[in-house]
């Protein structure tokens, strides 16, 4: 959990998409700062409004991480990893929800799949 990685670092990395961002150090870091640089938009630093915004958000993801998948399921799923002879650079382990809207990804125009994930953190 983001409160966990504040209070016990030094300095924290941020990457989106397997691309570093930026490292923030334990005085600059908010959680605000480290889900913009993580989705890549410094933007929504800037916007006032974006606060309000920010925290429904993260209740649903703290909702998600909560009611996620079982550990057991999880543990499994990295032994697997591990012990592929030939391990891929990325896996999706995730619900069946959350793995469509990755493969949408794909398919769909960027700003639908953006419009999608703005109805989908807003319910």
């Amino acid at each position: 959990e983001m409160p966990e990685v504040l209070a016990m670092s030094d300095r924290i990395g941020v990457m989106h998409e397997g691309h570093y961002m930026k490292t923030l150090s334990r005085d600059e870091a908010t959680q605000e700062k480290l889900l913009a640089y993580a989705i890549n938009s410094e933007e929504m630093l800037k916007d006032p409004d974006y606060g309000p915004i920010f925290s429904q958000v993260r209740e649903r993801f703290e909702k998600e991480e909560i009611n996620g998948l079982r550990p057991e399921y999880m543990a499994k799923k990295v032994e697997q990893i591990v012990n592929a002879k030939h391990p891929h650079l990325r896996y999706c382990v995730a619900n069946l929800e959350q793995k469509l809207s990755v493969i949408l990804k794909r398919f769909i125009p960027g700003n639908w799949n953006v419009d999608i994930l703005r109805s989908y953190y807003k319910s």
